[in-house]
């Protein structure tokens, strides 16, 4: 027994004069103030003088079964700019001051060199830190304010649009296209009264009617191209105002009577083509004032 231990004795000797020390010119430790459990990495530049320094990883010991107060994670020798390099990263499990752990791989030994490990419960107590408003710029809640303002105000319009504006848009657009009808029959007055001369006159009364009927029908909605004179006469259309429909009517009526019964009215044509222009002047202020 005294065999043995006196054996083990001589070789643990052996293997610590076998490894040099060397002199250290600088440490860096990352981060600046560590705390218990944080990755420190920290790298120790030194001049290893005649001894022979294995460079890259070096193997690490393993891992004892018991808990440790520093675990190494891993550990290198870099040559750096002529100058080398050791970089131990460790956690170290314990406040206080820590000793940068060297693994036997590394054929060195570094002088006592201990990092110092903080505590958070030292530094911040067992509570959280205590809340701190967000930085915040000048104008930033005027920002935010007229943001949820346009924004407001952006929805009001949309809204407004859509069941206001809409609608009326759609009225517009009626109004022109059944303007449109008004320029056709205006048209037509003026062609028959400049034509008046070429036709005969139940040829005259059957254009005019026919671009009567036309223009009523598509103020009115109401199918005034079927209708007789009585028929039209008892329609009484809400889109019409009652003097110009009752007066289209009497048109309607002399122009069936000129075509049918062949009453010479052609003396009449001129008369007839004042009061068309009366019932179209009749009817599209009715539908303007729709508009306002």
């Amino acid at each position: 027994m005294r065999l043995s231990a006196a054996v083990l004795l001589c070789l643990s000797l052996t293997a610590a004069g076998a490894q040099s020390r060397v002199q250290v010119s600088g440490t860096t430790v990352t981060p600046a103030r560590p705390y218990v459990g944080d990755l420190v990495e920290c790298s120790v530049t030194f001049d290893p003088g005649t001894a022979r320094i294995p460079e890259g990883v070096l193997d690490l010991p393993p891992r004892a079964g018991t808990a440790e107060e520093t675990e190494l994670r891993s550990a290198e020798v870099r040559r750096k700019a002529g100058s080398w390099v050791y970089t131990a990263r460790f956690v170290a499990w314990v406040p206080g001051p820590a000793r940068v752990p060297v693994p036997a791989s590394a054929n060195f030994l570094l002088p006592e060199i201990r990092v110092e490990i903080a505590s958070a419960l030292d530094d911040f107590g067992r509570s959280p830190p205590a809340y701190k408003d967000p930085l915040e710029l000048p104008g930033t809640r005027l920002l935010v304010w007229g943001a949820s303002g346009g924004l407001l105000a952006g929805a009001i319009l949309a809204w407004s649009v859509a069941f206001g504006l809409l609608p009326w848009i759609r009225r517009l657009r009626r109004a022109w296209k059944d303007g449109r009808a008004g320029r056709d029959f205006g048209r037509s007055l003026d062609y028959l009264e400049s034509a008046a001369a070429e036709f005969r006159p139940e040829e005259l009364w059957a254009l005019l009617s026919k671009s009567l009927r036309e223009y009523l029908a598509a103020r009115s909605r109401l199918p005034y191209q079927a209708f007789t004179a009585r028929e039209a006469r008892a329609a009484s259309p809400e889109a019409l105002p009652p003097e110009a429909a009752e007066e289209a009517a009497d048109l309607l009526a002399e122009g069936e009577a000129v075509r049918f019964a062949r009453s010479d009215r052609g003396a009449g044509i001129p008369r007839a083509l004042e009061r068309s222009r009366e019932i179209l002047r009749s009817v599209e202020e009715a539908a303007r004032d729709l508009l306002r």
